[in-house]
């Protein structure tokens, strides 16, 4: 019965600190504002009031950025 006592990780830490947000909803609406696709994508899911999906197929700024 010498077998090492392992501990459980402490996953409470995990979640407390989430890793910060590379984009904010900071009131673009437009293509023309965003600098990426990704930064597109970001607003499509997470901001209101976009005007970046024209035929609503859920991909952003297709003839700019996507």
């Amino acid at each position: 019965n010498d077998l090492p006592i392992l501990s459980k990780p402490d996953l409470s830490s995990q979640n407390r600190n989430p890793p910060p947000l590379k984009f904010y909803c900071e009131g673009k609406i437009h293509c023309r504002e965003m600098t990426s696709c990704e930064e597109a994508m970001f607003y499509l899911r997470n901001c209101p009031n976009v005007k970046i999906d024209g035929d609503n197929d859920n991909i952003p700024c297709e003839r700019q950025h996507c």
